[in-house]
């Protein structure tokens, strides 16, 4: 099984004319929808111990752009999101 995160929407705005509702609306697209299908996926993949997670992310998590402010740290949010996955086979066998 591969599970693909490869959702994403851009604004392109400054932290500054950036509005609550659509900076809300980035996240909720760019790392809240991660969050589900993961959430959702995962727990079969890690029983089975097999699988693989792909995350299409973006150069603005390294090189963030001023006016993508919101999708830049959104995008580097997803790409800590699909490193702490990288752990996951080990911490689903440590105890609680």
């Amino acid at each position: 099984m591969a599970l693909v995160n490869n959702a994403g929407i851009a604004v392109g705005t400054t932290v500054l004319a950036s509005t609550a509702e659509s900076t809300a609306k980035t996240f909720e697209v760019n790392i809240q929808a991660s969050f589900a299908v993961l959430r959702h996926f995962l727990p079969a993949m890690v029983a089975k111990n097999s699988g693989h997670v792909v995350t299409i992310s973006s150069l603005s998590t390294i090189f963030p752009i001023p006016r993508l402010v919101d999708y830049a740290a959104t995008k580097a949010g997803l790409m800590s999101l699909h490193e702490v996955c990288l752990y996951l086979p080990f911490c689903a066998r440590c105890p609680s």
